[in-house]
């Protein structure tokens, strides 16, 4: 379509103009907890996730962007919080790992 583009998201289509296809940057992130210090980075190819919900379980990340229903255009770019050894404790989209002491916030924390 001339100056604008077709996405499909599961059962939606979306008309997007070619102004808006840029991405606004998304907010900072203010991460608190007792396992710090935190990295934040993108979904890397493997990455698992023991999220609350699961109760532990381990699940690839890419399956719960699935399950959540998260476009494929925003998976790539969605937040991961990791711990120092690597382990995912929160994930944009899905939320809080199993027995994670973390608090995460768009916002810097009141003192």
């Amino acid at each position: 379509m001339p100056g604008a583009t077709i996405e499909r998201t599961y059962d939606q289509l979306r008309v997007v103009p070619a102004a808006a296809a840029a991405a606004p940057a998304p907010a900072p992130l203010w991460v608190t907890g007792p396992d710090g210090p935190y990295a934040i980075r993108t979904p890397r190819p493997g990455d698992r996730m023991r999220p609350a919900r699961l109760r532990g379980r381990s699940r690839k990340l890419s399956d719960l962007f699935t399950d959540a229903r998260v476009p494929r255009r925003s998976r790539s770019a969605a937040r991961v919080v990791v711990r120092p050894d690597g382990e995912i404790v929160w994930a944009e989209h899905v939320g809080a790992a199993y027995m994670a002491e973390i608090d995460v916030r768009s916002a810097p924390p009141a003192r």
